[in-house]
């Protein structure tokens, strides 16, 4: 191209002769040439500044160019060259200096419906035209310029394509606009963007992904896109992406659920669901990469953050604790000492701050404030816990950081101090075919380890981990009035692990002797004990819920009835120390090492702990089951006032105490059973005190309560377990009888229809009301029209199921004549039905006969419904929960995992609209919005709904149908 024709195409667009047909074809000829022979680098800076200024102005910016409706190749050539020029930020300054944000918006809203109509012909000019718009968003007030024109409602109708490239633009774009404008978040909340992103996770390639989270993450500043996520079901979905290696996205995931953990429930679901430990797997073991380390330690950054959200939570705190998150984290103040890098990286100190606030929020939980104090320096652990429980302000963990990144600077070995508290370490000793890996706690009489079987330690399952008691047979024999002896002791545990299975007592494995010490194996519970809970809450300077305490004591009750009434067992040291509370807040009843199975007469011998011990112990009288109950209320007392009922560092002054019953008055802001119940169990005169029956009858309306709290979880349980059961047997199908010639009707059941036994004979048919007409004994009715149906006998023939309707095959078969209703047989008999000589058929009235309805169309209505619902063209950007739910089930109901056969049952359950619970994966964590949507009633509205049922989704889809009828 030389200088002429240069000038040619700076004149043709600067002028606008769109209605000539020429014309278009001689500009598109010169973009061609000018395109293909990259002649812009020959252009001076003014030619260049012009042309680009007549591109904007005439083309993409102009009402006139879009309004003429230009040909594809024309489009496709202009956004080519727009893209070429726009790689200069000059230029992209000069198209912000035209302000003609509103044109090109309308150009672009053009080209997408261009694209949407005919994907395959405008895929590369939407790209393009795509490429620029995510290049003239450079900056905040430029984005908010394209947000009053309402560019991401164009944007958003490119979001029903599945081409990867458009939507990774498009995203992008969206990302862009809403990170720089609070409107666009707002609008992007109210469309379908959260559920478009949602379903595009688990199937797109890593870009994708990285750029849906950071939508979500972007979009999850405001209440509202939060609330879709966890009602999307969007907590599962990010979560599994933790497990994907690449610190950009695992970065965006761990900010979107931090900001979503900011909610109670999210928080502990996201525990729940295994978030805690697949977020300590990511950082355990942390391998520096190569290049991109500021994004790694951001990536860092995020997770720990995620951390101390989640901490905020008690039960997710030992959760933390348990899963070795105080060594984990630990070890990763020093991480930098293994990163290589010449890269300027200003976040390390930011993340040893992030790295101490979780260990601040878990130091409110007893173990972990244990495991702190061995490793922690003292200068730097006074400053440590003068932050103050539950601090989150990044900077308050300043001066800490910097000391102790200081320490480790002159002195890397510090580091090993860490190994202490790893609680995966290797084994520390052996005692039988158990390896000890730590002390769980010790006492007078013994200690008690976590141990694993020998034969799982180098198994790659993990090992199943036990709690083994370990008593020292010299502390037991010294005390000569002991009532029991080593021998005694081992058969009484004996009895105790043969009979004791009690949801709320520990379960007791094996009893075994060695080197002169008792062990008792029992199952490892998985949680904390009383005395750790009131510790924290003391810490917290807060009190316990009464409800929570009522809790406690409604399932102590239980485990106690059970033990003095059904086993004739006095446990003889129950204090907050022996009783655990697992994550699940059930109390279970541990170390029954000194426990006696009361006989006749009552029992001598002094044991268990001094501060909880009944009167009658400490002066040495006879005692029985009401030890425990004293034990009880001081159990109870404890959790209330968050201190003992009675302590004394003088042994006399104590025994005093507790003789006399004298302890510090509750406060009035509890209630009047719950100190009622205190003053009983605490009565120092063992005649007076109630026994454990006496003791359930004065907590009457509160064990109600529990129990009905505990009866609306196990019947919500309950449900979903008998639906999926229901579900697996309905899939079975099993032919009791060839009872259609249509196949697809043979596993169908209609309710109500009495069930046909097999034998051999043909169903009782409802005759009409009889007429009075005669008809002489054995004459053969007259039928001038009537018709034959050939009905196959009941069989268990195989070829006669197959081949129905072949009647030479089959030579035992009966015929029904129907009589037409016009001219009736005569008939003298109670009924029209007879069986003839000459056929040995039946004759029916057609009256008599009820039209039966094609199941195949029954389930091709099914389909034509769901189909017009979400069909492509008609769907909205906007925000349904009821559309979501029926593209879930059509997605689900295509998808591989289901057959020909499930997909038959699915859409006949849901044209009879049955009860029954949907078992898919519907993509919602709550169905209640569905259902305020769909103006349908009978569910608890305070309760979250997971599983919703056929008949539900039909007056789901009812109602979308009567919004938008199909076009007929």
């Amino acid at each position: 191209m030389d200088e002429d024709e240069d000038h040619l195409l700076l004149e043709s667009l600067s002028v606008s002769k769109l209605g000539e047909p020429y014309f278009s074809r001689n500009e598109c000829e010169l973009l061609t040439r000018f395109l293909e022979d990259q002649q812009e680098n020959r252009l001076d800076s003014l030619s260049l500044h012009q042309l680009c200024t007549n591109l904007i102005r005439n083309r993409i910016c102009s009402k006139e160019f879009i309004g003429s409706r230009p040909a594809k190749k024309w489009i496709f050539l202009i956004f080519r060259l727009a893209r070429t020029l726009f790689r200069d930020k000059s230029r992209i300054a000069t198209f912000h200096s035209v302000n003609q944000y509103s044109d090109f918006v309308q150009t672009f809203r053009f080209i997408a419906s261009r694209f949407l109509r005919s994907e395959h012909d405008w895929n590369v000019t939407i790209v393009n035209c795509l490429n620029v718009t995510q290049k003239l968003i450079d900056n905040g007030e430029n984005a908010q310029k394209f947000v009053d024109c309402n560019l991401e409602v164009g944007v958003l109708m490119l979001l029903a394509t599945r081409q990867m490239t458009v939507l990774q633009h498009s995203l992008e774009i969206l990302g862009r606009l809403s990170d720089w404008s609070n409107v666009c978040r707002a609008n992007l909340c109210e469309s379908n963007t959260i559920d478009v992103c949602l379903q595009l996770i688990p199937d797109g390639d890593i870009l994708t992904q990285k750029l849906c989270v950071s939508l979500l993450r972007i979009l999850s500043f405001e209440e509202q896109a939060r609330e879709q996520i966890r009602i999307y079901d969007g907590v599962p979905t990010l979560l599994g992406l933790l497990s994907i290696k690449n610190s950009r996205l695992q970065w965006h995931v761990a900010w979107t659920l931090a900001q979503l953990a900011e909610q109670h429930e999210t928080s502990l679901e996201i525990a729940q669901l295994g978030g805690i430990s697949l977020i300590f797997s990511a950082i355990s073991n942390p391998k520096p990469p190569g290049k991109a380390v500021a994004d790694w330690v951001s990536m860092l950054n995020g997770l720990t953050a995620l951390l101390a959200q989640l901490a905020q939570q008690s039960s997710n705190q030992q959760m933390m604790s348990n899963a070795n998150g105080v060594y984990i984290l630990g070890k990763l103040l020093a991480i930098r000492k293994q990163v290589v890098t010449e890269e300027p990286i200003d976040s390390w100190l930011l993340l040893q701050c992030s790295i101490f606030r979780v260990l601040r929020l878990m130091y409110t939980f007893e173990r972990s404030r244990q495991l702190l104090k061995k490793v922690l320096p003292l200068e730097i652990f006074e400053k440590f816990v003068d932050v103050g429980n539950y601090n989150s302000l990044l900077t308050d963990y300043d001066e800490i950081a910097r000391m102790y990144d200081t320490l480790i600077e002159d002195n890397i070995d510090i580091m090993k101090d860490w190994e202490a508290v790893n609680e995966r370490r290797q084994a520390v000793g052996e005692v039988g075919e158990y390896e000890l890996l730590d002390q769980l706690g010790a006492g007078a009489f013994g200690c008690v380890y976590t141990v694993r079987k020998k034969a799982q330690s180098h198994s790659e399952n993990p090992a199943k981990l036990f709690a083994l008691k370990e008593i020292f047979m010299t502390n037991l024999n010294s005390d000569r009035e002991s009532d029991k002896s080593f021998g005694d002791m081992i058969s009484e545990v004996k009895i105790i692990k043969q009979q004791l299975r009690h949801p709320n007592i520990v379960r007791y494995r094996r009893i075994f002797v060695e080197n002169h010490r008792l062990y008792i194996v029992m199952d490892l519970i998985q949680g904390s004990s009383l005395r750790d809970l009131i510790i924290t809450m003391k810490e917290k300077k807060s009190n316990f819920e009464e409800k929570k305490i009522w809790a406690v004591v409604v399932q102590m009750m239980l485990a106690l009835r059970y033990l003095h009434k059904e086993k004739q067992i006095v446990h003889r040291d129950l204090k907050p120390n022996n009783i655990m509370m697992t994550t699940d807040e059930r109390v279970v009843i541990t170390d029954f090492g000194l426990a006696k199975q009361k006989g006749p007469e009552y029992l001598k011998s002094a044991a268990g702990t001094i501060i909880y011990s009944c009167p009658e112990i400490v002066q040495n009288l006879p005692y029985g089951e009401k030890a425990d109950i004293w034990s009880f209320g001081c159990c109870v007392y404890e959790m209330c006032h968050l201190k003992p009922a009675f302590h004394s560092t003088n042994m006399l002054t104590l025994a005093m105490q507790i003789v006399e019953a004298k302890y510090d008055e509750l406060d009035e802001m509890w209630s009047e059973d719950l100190k009622s119940l205190i003053t009983s169990c605490l009565a120092p005169d063992q005649a007076e005190r109630p026994d454990i029956l006496k003791v359930s009858g004065m907590c009457g309306s509160r064990l109600l309560e529990y129990l009905d709290d505990v009866a609306r979880q196990q019947a919500t349980t309950s449900d979903m377990t008998a639906s999926f059961s229901n579900y697996n047997n309905n899939s079975k199908f099993t032919d009791d009888s060839p009872s259609s010639l249509n196949s697809s009707t043979s596993s169908y059941k209609r309710p109500g229809r009495p069930k046909i036994a097999q034998t051999g004979l043909l169903p009782p048919i409802n005759p009409a009301p009889r007429r009075n007409h005669s008809m002489s004994a054995g004459e053969t009715p007259r039928m001038p029209f009537s018709n034959i149906i050939t009905l196959p006998r009941i069989t268990n023939d195989k070829y006669s199921m197959m081949f129905p309707s072949a009647p030479s095959a089959i030579p035992n078969r009966r015929r029904v004549q129907t009589c037409s209703s016009e001219h009736p047989a005569r008939s003298s008999s109670s009924t029209e039905l007879k069986v003839t000589k000459q056929s040995d058929g039946l004759t029916v009235s057609s009256n008599a006969l009820r039209q039966i309805q094609d199941p195949v169309l029954t389930i091709l209505n099914q389909i034509h419904r769901i189909m017009v619902i979400t069909d492509k063209e008609s769907v909205p950007t906007t925000m349904n929960h009821q559309r979501r739910l029926v593209e879930m089930f059509r997605k689900n109901l295509l998808g591989r995992d289901n057959d020909a056969v499930q997909m038959k049952t699915h859409l006949r359950k849901l044209a009879a609209e049955s009860p029954e619970e949907i078992n898919m994966n519907l993509g919602f964590s709550d169905f209640r919005p569905v259902l305020v949507q769909s103006h349908i009633n009978g569910y608890q509205k305070d309760q979250k709904v997971t599983k919703i049922t056929y008949e539900q989704l039909s007056a789901c889809i009812e109602c979308l149908l009567v919004e938008n009828p199909p076009v007929k």
